[in-house]
């Protein structure tokens, strides 16, 4: 690698994280001071896991903005310091100085990919169960969107709709499927009974009706039992899923024409923000890196830090519209079509 690739990602590198060391001591105290203000309960491990959590989650939108700060604050050192004019008076041109950048934004992709798979589903659960604990609350309190479960015998349970306190479940379907995932049977659940009996949980209903593959037969009551653990809180939210769980009951609820909004925004919401993650510096250095004066940095920057505001920003309203007016989800992909165009435009220039 020649030495002036290293030179700017060391340099890339070292920005990132001195900006992250900052915001992530900010969100440390921000947090500590929200649970002790809101808890009900204070013990060290609730108040550890609660920060934590929130601090992997904050991440999911401040990612992209720590490093459009962070590649900023290298291009504009380079910029005093003369180091760009430098570069191209040894004949090094724009296009050979992009690589360190965009192996940086392939990098920062790739990051962001696994954390939206790994970290922030795990974040997102560990964060509710702590904000319930806090509060005294049991967990298995209020109402439950969006009910799912699988036994080891690839029984699943579906429910759009369970209420807790009235131990009533709505709006389900079951279905059994064999190791292909085909289905062996499948049977529709206007309305059963929930119920938690120690640490189980017990389902039943009566006059279910099975559809076979060349058959149907009639059950006066089906009873399921099993046992209840806390994962069963990932029901309640999308957030709770992981990019491959979210791909997985998109595809089965597209098959059992089950209402998929909710898994498809939250799906579609992460691959936006992965987006948005490579965007932010390829776009920097393509509006910064050619200047040559610190004060004409003034309006590309202001300009790409209101183009990642805004694309955060959309991401939270359209959740809003597609939680609570049913929106299609797959519109919100159209916000990337401009940047995408605003980004060609610019190489274009270069």
């Amino acid at each position: 690698m020649p030495l002036i690739y290293r030179y700017l990602i060391k340099k890339l590198l070292y920005s990132i994280f001195l900006f992250f060391l900052l915001i992530l001591t900010f969100l440390s105290l921000a947090g500590i001071t929200f649970y002790l203000n809101q808890a009900k309960i204070v013990k060290i491990s609730i108040l550890i896991s609660y920060t934590i959590s929130a601090i992997v989650l904050s991440l999911a939108f401040l990612l992209p903005l720590g490093v459009g700060v962070a590649i900023a604050w290298t291009i504009l050192f380079l910029i005093r310091k003369k180091l760009n004019i430098t570069f191209f008076t040894l004949g090094i041109s724009s296009k050979q100085l992009l690589i360190p950048f965009l192996t940086i934004s392939l990098f920062i992709t790739v990051l962001n990919f696994l954390y939206f798979e790994f970290a922030y589903p795990r974040a997102a659960y560990i964060n509710r169960i702590s904000y319930l604990e806090s509060k005294n609350k049991p967990i298995q309190e209020g109402i439950v969107k969006n009910f799912w479960y699988r036994s080891k015998e690839n029984l699943f349970i579906y429910f759009r709709l369970v209420d807790v306190h009235e131990k009533k479940a709505f709006d389900g379907n079951i279905f059994k499927a064999d190791r292909n995932y085909n289905i062996i049977w499948f049977s529709k659940i206007p309305t059963a009974s929930f119920l938690f009996k120690g640490n189980k949980i017990l389902i039943s209903t009566k006059n279910v009706v099975r559809y076979f593959p060349n058959r149907t037969d009639k059950l006066k009551k089906l009873s399921l039992e099993f046992k209840y653990n806390r994962k069963l809180l990932k029901v309640k939210e999308a957030s709770f899923f992981s990019l491959l769980e979210l791909y997985k009951l998109i595809n089965q609820a597209t098959s059992l024409n089950i209402n998929k909004a909710y898994y498809l925004w939250e799906l579609e919401k992460r691959l936006l923000l992965i987006f948005l993650s490579f965007w932010v510096p390829l776009y920097l250095f393509l509006s910064l890196f050619k200047l040559t004066d610190i004060k004409e940095t003034t309006v590309p920057l202001f300009k790409t830090g209101g183009l990642t505001i805004f694309f955060i920003l959309f991401t939270v309203f359209y959740q809003t519209l597609v939680n609570k007016l049913s929106l299609n989800p797959l519109y919100g992909i159209l916000i990337t079509i401009p940047y995408i165009g605003i980004l060609i435009g610019k190489l274009r220039e270069n």
